[in-house]
């Protein structure tokens, strides 16, 4: 790499593992929009289980089925006024939302580890900013006030590449910590669910999964604008 031109390759390379990392973020957060209605899916078929199947013990229904001897209706009575295919139906369903469920922590766990390798990157790349300023070592003093001028300027310009790129580094390394709590959380969930899971609880997991409370939406908004920069 020429060294003239380090600086600014560096700082390119620095830009782009920034970018990069962002890109997995929002990836992420989509995954998470969308195992919230995994979550929700299970949480609605665990609640049909739960709910009292229809009963003629009431006198409007009990009239409305003697009005209505359907064999669908009197099949419905027979059982136990259970629908065994609407309960067949809804076991498919469960299976497919905890899948969903399962799936979703494989992804999300492979981009964690994406987002890992990403932020180690930045971090030597900071390094590499820092060691080659500190190699470069003191500039000489100069009678020329244009020199003068002009090595303040790149001192000036130096400072802004290495703090811009120390942000970037920290705020890749927090912002993968957030995400790293938040994933335990979800698996944590995820690993819970089953239909002996009371409904109040079903319904703080939910709550929690959409809240999200170990991220900082602050902290993401202000990485979304180092874009930019």
């Amino acid at each position: 790499m020429d060294q003239q031109h380090l600086p600014s390759e560096l700082s390119e390379s620095a830009a782009t593992i920034f970018k990069s990392f962002m890109s997995r973020t929002a990836k992420l957060e989509e995954l998470a929009v969308l195992g919230m209605q995994h979550l929700g899916g299970y949480f609605r078929v665990v609640e049909t289980f739960r709910r009292a199947p229809l009963s003629n013990v009431y006198e409007v229904i009990d009239n409305i089925i003697k009005a209505n001897p359907t064999d669908k209706l009197q099949e419905y009575v027979d059982s136990g006024f259970w629908n065994h295919d609407f309960n067949f139906q809804n076991i498919g369903r469960l299976c497919t939302c905890k899948e969903g469920l399962e799936d979703h922590l494989s992804k999300a766990k492979a981009l964690l580890g994406e987002l890992e390798i990403l932020k180690d990157d930045a971090i030597c790349t900071t390094h590499h900013i820092h060691d080659y300023y500190s190699d470069l070592g003191p500039k000489c003093p100069e009678d020329s006030v244009d020199h003068q001028m002009s090595s303040t300027q790149e001192v000036v310009q130096d400072s802004i590449l290495l703090d811009s790129s120390v942000s970037r580094a920290t705020l890749m390394a927090i912002i993968l910590g957030m995400l790293k709590l938040d994933f335990t959380m979800q698996e944590k969930i995820i690993r819970s669910l089953n239909l002996k899971t009371s409904s109040s609880e079903l319904e703080s997991y939910c709550l929690l999964w959409e809240l999200r409370p170990y991220v900082d939406d602050n902290v993401l908004l202000l990485a979304w604008k180092h874009i930019s920069v």
